[in-house]
């Protein structure tokens, strides 16, 4: 490799850059299963997502029916909070809604493999590096969702059901 080309840029505005958490190599973003299992990061091909809100609707698209669950942790506490993740499944398309309940850092970890498959350790596909600038509206926990309804079913409504965690 040969040195090319150098810049120098100069901003004349103030900004305030958040600085970004430690993570380790190649933590982000798809894992190696990820594109073995022909999925997709449909809506946000980016693994770090910086929002001005606190939710957030994350959708992997996949060439075939898939088990999948995920898992929320907070970067500066190490605190996990699975039941701020909901998985809603509708064919081959999988949403993630996401409800942060406060703001800062989040990992998102999602785990997934073929429905066929009938081991019983889902593998890390992909990980989200989540920037919650604000807390916009109360969140609450979802329902629990046990294995059999992470094989593929859809929750239209009510979506959360209020109570003192939150």
């Amino acid at each position: 490799l040969y040195h090319v080309a150098q810049f120098l840029v100069l901003c004349q505005e103030d900004v305030k850059a958040t600085p970004m958490p430690k993570l380790p190599p190649g933590y982000l973003g798809a894992q190696p299963k990820f594109g073995e299992f022909g999925m997709i990061a449909a809506s946000h091909q980016d693994p770090i997502i910086h929002l001005d809100c606190n939710t957030v609707n994350v959708l992997l698209k996949c060439e075939q029916q898939m088990r999948v669950t995920a898992n929320l942790i907070s970067v500066d506490g190490d605190e996990e909070f699975p039941d701020f993740v909901f998985s809603n499944t509708i064919g081959t398309n999988i949403t993630f809604v996401v409800n942060l309940p406060t703001p800062g850092f989040f990992k998102l970890q999602i785990y997934g493999l073929p429905f066929n498959d009938k081991r019983q350790e889902l593998p890390g596909i992909y990980n989200y590096l989540i920037n919650c600038r604000q807390v916009t509206q109360a969140v609450f926990p979802f329902p629990k969702q046990y294995a059999q309804w992470k094989e593929g079913c859809f929750m239209a409504e009510p979506g959360v059901i209020p109570s003192p965690r939150g």
